[in-house]
């Protein structure tokens, strides 16, 4: 991904169960179909021999372009978590977007290391419609706010991703009003729109 250039991407997991109408990488040739998800077989142990490996370590890591971190599944946090924590601890930052609920754990991890991590969080719409049409498996609005506030309060740089606009979904002025003066409320100040 251009605006990636020089940043290495880690997917925990191949597929998605956030399951957004929009989703790019639904379309990948090697996408499992809707409702199958696949976690990668020890990857922690992989990501500590390559990393053991390199000459020269990354300067960042994004976890997860294909799919989300933070899917709601046990076995999907918790290889996040040790690969966020491998990373974090070799002095790496770590980026993420995610759509879903960040657990309390992973927000003692990254207070730890507040200015190694990146988070992005994904929200569109304030309007319980929207949700349930095109975001069906992701955290309600209600919840992304939180972890935006949850983020800040543990000292970490936190912006929100406003993308894919959809065209008379949501970008109509009240909509786009409402929410970014609850993002404004928040203490919100980095906004990106694609």
């Amino acid at each position: 991904i251009p605006c990636m250039q020089g940043i290495l991407a880690l997917n925990v997991t191949r597929g998605c169960s956030h399951a957004c109408a929009y989703c790019y990488c639904r379309a990948y040739p090697e996408a499992p179909p809707p409702g199958q998800l696949s976690v990668y077989e020890n990857l922690s142990e992989r990501l500590e021999a390559e990393l053991a490996r390199m000459r020269r370590l990354p300067r960042a890591v994004s976890l997860c372009t294909a799919s989300d971190p933070f899917q709601p599944f046990p076995e999907v946090l918790s290889v996040t978590y040790r690969a966020a924590e491998l990373l974090l601890e070799r002095g790496i930052t770590v980026t993420f977007l995610t759509k879903g609920w960040i657990p309390d754990e992973f927000i003692a991890l990254f207070a730890r290391y507040p200015g190694q991590v990146r988070a992005r969080i994904g929200l569109l719409s304030l309007d319980a419609r929207y949700h349930r049409l095109f975001e069906p498996g992701t955290a309600l609005p209600k919840a992304r706010l939180g972890n935006l506030r949850r983020l800040r309060e543990a000292g970490i740089a936190v912006g929100v991703r406003h993308d894919p606009v959809i065209p008379g979904v949501t970008d109509r002025p009240e909509d786009l009003e409402r929410l970014f003066g609850t993002l404004a409320a928040e203490g919100i100040t980095h906004l990106d729109v694609g």
